[in-house]
């Protein structure tokens, strides 16, 4: 692995299907990308009376099965075998190709949560855990998950085509005294995670995608959906020499910042907010119409070569 790189990216196990013949390739335009927060924690842990973590777990087994490749967030293997139940859910509906976080370091709680599923064959894999973070977000080994997919299968090497696909999440932010030291190692996390990309993509012009829980609020500063400063900082942090940043989940909504979590129906009569889920929700988010995440929507950002 490139264990001498900055980033201490390491090469991980891909795990494949009892049949990975069946990867299926097809045109680079045609390739259907998720980005979830699972949401599926370790046991015991939950935000109100329940996570419903097994009913729907076997609901994303069924749902999952419409995309070609999903990144995962908050898919945890520590005390559970529930990771291990959801990919071989996968693997009955057309997935071949997976590769997870590590086991944590001695002394941190639980993995990283990440999970990268494709139909399509992953022919290099690698990870890259962050220095620890601050908070309840120290217990976990945070990072991000690499995987080099192949879209097409030739036998002249210089014919094939490849797609990076890269899934992190980073540290999440407190309104406490911690408020500000979470800042500082998000945005060291997210320097970190562009060097990470850089290197592993630097020896060719193959389009990436970068999927993930970034936890930088788009719409934090301007209610009217203008980007937040924090965004813009992250977006001037991306730029590279060989790709530009492309926002997918924001063009596509007309260049606003949809709401991915804490959204709530307009405002009743009496001012009331009315939250559209409250049983995964935290009673403090009700309401609070963020852009952290992008779950259920395609791709988070995308960064396209420019050659």
């Amino acid at each position: 692995g490139n264990t001498d790189s900055k980033t201490n990216g390491k090469e991980i196990k891909i795990i494949t299907s009892a049949n990975p013949a069946e990867a299926t390739t097809r045109n680079a335009t045609d390739v259907k990308i998720l980005s979830y927060n699972v949401f599926i924690r370790p046991p015991g842990i939950k935000t109100n009376e329940s996570d419903y973590k097994d009913e729907r777990l076997n609901e994303l087994g069924k749902e999952l099965a419409r995309y070609d490749i999903v990144g995962m967030q908050e898919m945890f293997g520590s005390f559970s075998s529930r990771r291990e139940k959801l990919i071989e859910l996968l693997s009955t509906n057309g997935f071949t190709h997976f590769i997870h976080a590590p086991k944590p370091p001695i002394g941190v709680f639980v993995d990283g949560g990440l999970v990268i599923a494709s139909k399509l064959p992953i022919v290099a894999a690698q990870w890259s855990g962050f220095p620890r973070g601050t908070h309840s977000d120290a217990l976990a080994e945070k990072g991000v998950l690499y995987a080099k997919v192949e879209l097409n299968t030739q036998k002249d090497a210089e014919k094939r085509c490849y797609l990076h696909v890269f899934n992190t999440h980073t540290q999440s932010s407190y309104q406490d005294k911690e408020g500000a030291h979470s800042f500082n190692v998000r945005t060291q996390q997210i320097e970190l995670l562009r060097d990470f990309i850089d290197e592993c993509t630097a020896e060719d012009r193959f389009p990436i995608v970068l999927l993930g829980d970034f936890n930088v609020d788009a719409r934090r500063d301007q209610p009217n959906q203008v980007d937040s400063n924090e965004y813009l900082d992250m977006m001037r942090l991306f730029k590279s020499r060989h790709y530009s940043m492309i926002d997918l989940l924001k063009i596509t909504h007309g260049g606003d910042h949809p709401v991915t979590y804490g959204d709530a129906e307009p405002s009743t009569e009496s001012g009331e907010i009315v939250p559209k889920e409250t049983v995964l929700t935290g009673k403090k988010d009700h309401g609070s119409l963020q852009r952290i995440d992008c779950a259920r929507y395609a791709t988070l950002f995308s960064l396209k070569s420019l050659c």
